[in-house]
């Protein structure tokens, strides 16, 4: 399984960007080949991509949900996937994403048979891009959080299929740490 990671900088206050992360029904306006995504409870999500031009769904669970900065999820069953978003203050007016997910190379929607792990690098650099366009376009207007979870009502990952992304420290890359998109490809064994 490969481990993708990605940031990017965007120029809305840190809990306006959590709040339109928060809200997954509308991630099919900025990710790559994400048609819709449907809540089917308070910590279940049912996806549908397209994949190597064909409709494919899967299920998945929120296993963190901080209500703050960060929410994690994982899959229960299709796609085998995991992944992570962690918001970041970098100001008032401007914060951070950093997501990170775990899948198997070729798996991302989008994804054509044979795509390598750059490849899929490339659908998730797309989709932040749009993530930023959206939010910057919404502005601070965006509502509150819809909480996936609610108090006492948290899964772990002891009840899901497989263990939540660690996330990975950001690296300094050439233009320094206020540069505006950061990547990191990762192979586990």
């Amino acid at each position: 399984m490969a481990t993708i990671q990605h940031s990017i900088d965007v120029d809305v206050p840190a809990q306006t960007l959590f709040n339109h992360l928060t809200r997954f029904e509308d991630y099919g306006q900025f990710m790559d080949n994400v048609e819709h995504v449907e809540r089917i409870d308070d910590t279940h999500l049912r996806w549908t991509t397209t994949m190597a031009n064909r409709a494919v769904e899967w299920d998945s669970a929120v296993t963190t949900d901080d209500r703050q900065r960060r929410i994690a999820w994982q899959d229960t069953n299709g796609i085998s996937n995991s992944g992570r978003l962690e918001v970041q203050a970098i100001s008032e007016e401007a914060s951070r994403v950093i997501f990170s997910l775990e899948i198997e190379s070729g798996q991302f929607p989008g994804a054509m048979a044979g795509d390598t792990d750059a490849e899929t690098s490339q659908h998730l650099t797309r989709s932040l891009a749009k993530l930023k366009s959206f939010a910057e376009g919404q502005g601070s207007d965006s509502g509150a959080s819809c909480g996936m979870l609610r108090p006492g009502n948290f899964a772990t990952a002891a009840s899901t299929s497989g263990s939540p992304t660690e996330v990975l420290e950001d690296e300094p890359n050439e233009s320094g740490p206020s540069a505006n998109f950061g990547t990191r490809i990762g192979t586990r064994t």
